[in-house]
């Protein structure tokens, strides 16, 4: 890990946001991932980063431990953002939405390097999306 924290808008159970960003991808019966709480209307996952680092490829893995049978924990909407400091402001990465194109239970978004400390995630609500691991990858 590279000293990165994340923010949460909201948790649905005891699961810790931070195991969202786990060094690999075994999990237990009980790592059920993160899930925004019910009444959350604008759920969203920050990432932290202790530096400005070069980044140029995010992987996204969602669901539970038998994925063949429980498409309902794959987001309907998602949306990447990374903060740029010189216009102080975020910048689009990519946006998926299931209306257009498929969302599967692993995605990767691979994309020119980019320099930042922040990456955001917003989402729409969704009851049962499961957010099981984000793994930010470049020049760390």
């Amino acid at each position: 890990s590279i000293g990165a924290q994340i923010t949460v808008s909201s948790t649905k159970s005891q699961a810790l946001p931070s195991s969202l960003l786990n060094d690999n991808k075994m999990y237990t019966p009980n790592d059920m991932g993160w899930s925004p709480a019910s009444g959350d209307t604008n759920p969203f996952i920050e990432v932290t980063f202790g530096n400005k680092t070069a980044i140029d490829t995010i992987q996204l893995y969602f669901g539970s431990d038998n994925p063949d049978t429980d498409i309902s924990s794959i987001p309907d909407y998602y949306r990447i953002e990374y903060y740029d400091y010189g216009t102080k402001s975020w910048v689009h990465i990519v946006t998926m939405d299931r209306a257009y194109e498929p969302i599967d239970y692993v995605m990767t978004h691979g994309f020119s390097a980019i320099e930042t400390s922040r990456v955001r995630f917003t989402l729409r609500p969704k009851e049962l999306q499961k957010w099981r691991e984000i793994q930010i990858l470049g020049f760390l």
